[in-house]
């Protein structure tokens, strides 16, 4: 058939097009029209366009818009539909339904709308969830989780297991995931630091800050590999300077 010539002949098949027309007519095929062949390479063809997507969200150049994961997204239904029992398909759809969500929340976040951006953060986490039991080998939905846990809901015991259960899949961490647990490292050292000035003068204190200083100290170390990715720069230096202040306390109450 033409589409079928389409979809194997042309480097760059309108899959928009080719969706419509394949819809339109599918109701009133009949076996051994060919339109199983259709159907099967129409399948294949948008899988392979949504995964340009999601291959270039890993290593440590990822590039992302919401229109891309959007069409990714709407690629991966078309896909679902023309095979319901493929699940790494499905797998795909709820990954990049993830990503959706994950941005819409920090969206809703930056507009003031703190309720939905929490909902929005707990339906990303549901879909990546979710992709991981559907393809339990395939990593990527891993890198999903450990964004979440990095810096939608700081989490630095959930965004240590995302990272391990990426490279247990295969995945080598790169600049970008030395970043995440170094930005993961810093804010739970902030924490721990707005707790010791809470216990100013009290026994705690000094034992807080110690474990604010190793924070710190891990939290640099961890700028350190990640190199020049995103704002490790400005966050290292940032750490940095709040670990003086720490020492400086500590020396203060004699402490070494």
């Amino acid at each position: 058939s033409a589409m079928a010539r389409e979809l194997t002949t042309q480097t760059a098949p309108d899959l928009d097009d080719l969706w419509a027309r394949y819809r339109k007519i599918a109701p009133f095929s009949f076996p051994g029209s060919g339109l199983g062949d259709v159907r099967d390479e129409l399948r294949t063809a948008m899988v392979k366009s949504a995964d340009r997507t999601l291959n270039a969200y890993q290593g440590d150049d990822p590039v992302s818009t919401v229109k891309g994961w959007q069409k990714a997204h709407d690629r991966l239904q078309a896909a679902v539909d023309l095979n319901y029992r493929d699940r790494s398909a499905r797998a795909k759809m709820l990954y990049a339904q993830g990503h959706l969500d994950r941005i819409a929340a920090q969206k809703a976040r930056s507009g003031g709308q703190a309720d939905q951006a929490r909902q929005k953060v707990r339906d990303a986490i549901e879909e990546y969830q979710d992709a991981t039991k559907l393809a339990p080998d395939w990593p990527d939905p891993y890198l999903g989780l450990a964004h979440v846990y990095a810096y939608e809901q700081p989490d630095l015991k959930q965004l240590e297991s995302a990272l391990n259960e990426l490279e247990r899949r295969g995945y080598a961490p790169g600049r970008r995931e030395k970043a995440m647990l170094a930005d993961g490292y810093r804010m739970q050292a902030e924490q721990i630091l707005a707790q010791s000035r809470a216990a100013q003068g009290t026994d705690q204190e000094a034992e807080l800050l110690e474990r604010c200083r190793d924070t710190f100290t891990q939290a640099i170390n961890l700028y350190r590999e990640a190199g020049n990715f995103a704002d490790v720069k400005a966050n290292m230096t940032a750490a940095a300077q709040e670990l003086r202040g720490v020492l400086n306390r500590l020396e203060e109450l004699g402490v070494w």
